[in-house]
Order: structure tokens, then sequence, then C-alpha cells
């Protein structure tokens, strides 16, 4: 079990994650929120996040476009909550 605490609201309930995965897609999905308004690519690649990509499409006017997805393993989600972002603790493997 994996809990999620935001140091910043002491009322607010944790975050609870029973799997690493789950964890790991809230994070991924966090990251890109907070990332768009600094520009999604290079902060996210800044951040450890690894851009995958899935597909190229190339548009009327001959400009290709990448359609791509992020991952991250769970040092990268975990450097994340303590480095990037401020006010967070996570509690791995504790019960609640």
């Amino acid at each position: 079990m994996i809990k999620l605490i935001n140091l910043n609201q002491p009322k607010a309930i944790p975050a609870v994650f029973n799997t690493e995965e789950e964890f790991i897609k809230y994070t991924v999905d966090e990251a890109l929120w907070s990332s768009l308004p600094t520009g999604e690519i290079s902060t996210m690649e800044k951040w450890g996040f690894a851009k995958i990509i899935d597909d190229t499409i190339t548009g009327e006017n001959g400009q290709s476009e990448d359609i791509y997805h992020w991952e991250a393993n769970m040092n990268t989600c975990i450097d994340f909550w303590n480095n990037a972002v401020q006010g967070w603790e996570i509690n791995i493997g504790e019960q609640l």
C-alpha cells in the first residue's frame, strides 16, 4: 500500500494506492498536469519521465507529428513527489 499525504492541507484525506501501477499512473497524470504551464515535453523529461512514441502522423501540409504517452518507474515517481513538487509525503507499505 502506498499513501500520498498533502502536508499543505493537513485535514485532506490522503490518496491511497493498493499497487505500484496505480501510484505510477496517478503520478504520471499529476506530473503531466503540472508540466503544462511550463512546457510539457521539456519539463516531463527533466523530471525523469519517459516519452514513448506510439505513432507518427503526417498532416495535409506535410508536417509530421508524434502521438505519444508518458511512462515512469517507482523511483521516478518518488523523486517527483519529493523534489519536483513541494508539500507531499509518501508512505510505502504502511497500513492506514
